[in-house]
């Protein structure tokens, strides 16, 4: 045997000295209470050889392994469940010990949470497109790796299968209902290995369909994202071609002729904020005007029924229903016996013409509401919209809109043990002047900070 295979030897059989002492400790100090005199006398002599034999460098490898074997007998005679528990056994009890510890922490303390709509904005971003123009570069594989690593974005793109003109096929003509009541562009599917949930869970996604030159190109996305809003503002408006036998269902997108292998339509879509809720200090205070609530929806559509039916609320609008079980965030504009209402201008004080509402001022208990950024941000947004022409405002945020339950003209009292909650994007919100309260139970928490992805507003929410 040559000098450098001794030593490797040597090393492999100090390495396995270290485990059997280790293993024999544990099972020593477990069962020693019930061990006689003479056993203990028996496993501290032997161990302590064993120890001492390892130390002692020049001591040959027979006599090492003869001590191993020693301890080892011991282990076997004594250790029950202990003895050669090692390797996967402790691997699946470390295991179960971290996931009691996970689980803890996300029950009693922090919870993560991704932002999937853009309702706070800009708060908070939900799902964002950032489109190409034609003839950009599409990213390098070592791109698209680094933006998934720090912006949490994929690549999505339209390659033409053939020449010809781009259009978006409808999957139902006839009856199909999209986000805001119009036709819908999309198909619902299911998402299964390998692009579901973490690989393993389905999970939602939404497939559009595109035509070039008379081939079907299809484009799936995440069920939260509308790509209606790429088509928008990559393609302008979207235009029902004529219908006949050959464009039926077909909306025109561009009047550009793309060849074969051109990208007709190319975007990244940025992953929403990942953010961490604070399950903890509401168990001490209660939530104040102004927080980034984090809450439940099951069970808030029977909650506002039940408020109608017992005459605690004025039916002053149509109450629409949420319909879905899920986490929301939103802002807390009224607790308690707060008095709420949004007032607005005279429209003809308008420069330009605004969508989803006229915009208007936030009032609790008659004075402007205040607490937090996002209310001073939507207030001078207002008095922007009403003296100037340009829709996008400095502050980014867009002004609050009156309307649902907050109607111009109307108010409403916050009942006992219930919240109201707005979304700072008040436009493309669809929150508390659409379908009621919250009530206390529901909330889960306060958003702590932001922790992914790698942006400016990485760290402490507002």
């Amino acid at each position: 045997m040559s000098e450098s295979t001794t030593i490797i030897s040597r090393r492999k059989l100090r390495k396995i000295a270290k485990e059997v002492l280790r293993i024999g400790q544990k099972i020593f100090f477990h069962k020693r209470d019930l061990l006689t005199t003479e056993g203990i006398e028996e496993w501290e002599g032997t161990m302590l050889d064993l120890h001492a034999t390892l130390r002692d460098k020049k001591s040959p490898g027979e006599a090492l392994q003869e001590k191993i074997e020693l301890v080892d007998e011991l282990s076997a005679r004594d250790g029950d469940l202990f003895y050669h528990k090692k390797s996967w056994v402790e691997n699946v009890e470390m295991f179960l010990v971290a996931a009691i510890v996970v689980i803890g922490v996300r029950s009693f303390f922090l919870q993560p949470f991704i932002i999937p709509t853009n309702s706070m904005y800009p708060s908070y971003y939900g799902m964002k497109p950032r489109v190409y123009a034609y003839g950009a570069e599409s990213p390098s594989l070592a791109q698209r790796a680094a933006n998934k690593i720090l912006l949490g974005a994929g690549h999505y793109d339209v390659k033409a299968k053939s020449r010809g003109k781009l259009y978006l096929k409808l999957p139902n003509p006839i009856s199909a209902l999209g986000h805001h009541g119009t036709q819908a562009y999309y198909e619902s599917e299911k998402a299964f290995f390998p692009n579901g949930k973490f690989f393993v869970i389905p999970t939602n996604i939404r497939k559009y369909t595109f035509s070039i030159g008379g081939a079907d190109h299809t484009l799936r996305v995440p069920a939260e994202f509308d790509l209606e809003d790429v088509l928008q503002e990559k393609f302008t408006q979207l235009e029902l071609v004529q219908q006949d036998a050959l464009h039926a269902g077909l909306y025109n997108l561009s009047e550009k002729i793309f060849e074969r292998g051109e990208i007709a339509l190319a975007f990244d879509l940025l992953l929403g904020d990942a953010l961490f809720v604070d399950r903890f200090t509401y168990n001490f205070r209660k939530p104040a005007v102004g927080d980034p609530i984090v809450f439940q929806t099951g069970g808030i559509d029977e909650y506002n029924e039940k408020l109608r039916q017992d005459g605690q609320v004025d039916e002053n609008s149509a109450w629409r229903t949420i319909g879905e079980d899920k986490y929301y965030i939103k802002r807390l504009v009224g607790t308690p016996g707060d008095r709420l209402e949004i007032q607005v201008k005279s429209p003809e004080d308008l420069i330009s013409p605004v969508h989803l509402g006229p915009p208007g001022y936030l009032l609790r208990n008659r004075k402007p509401i205040s607490g937090c950024n996002a209310f001073e941000g939507n207030r001078k947004a207002t008095d922007y919209l009403y003296k100037h022409k340009d829709r996008k405002t400095p502050s980014g945020f867009p002004a609050y809109r009156a309307t649902g339950l907050l109607s111009n003209g109307s108010s409403l009292k916050v009942p006992p043990n219930s919240f109201f909650a707005m979304g700072d994007n008040s436009p493309d919100s669809l929150d508390g002047r659409a379908w009621g309260f919250v009530p206390d139970k529901k909330v889960v928490g306060r958003a702590l900070l932001v922790y992914y992805p790698f942006t400016k507003r990485w760290g402490i929410s507002d």
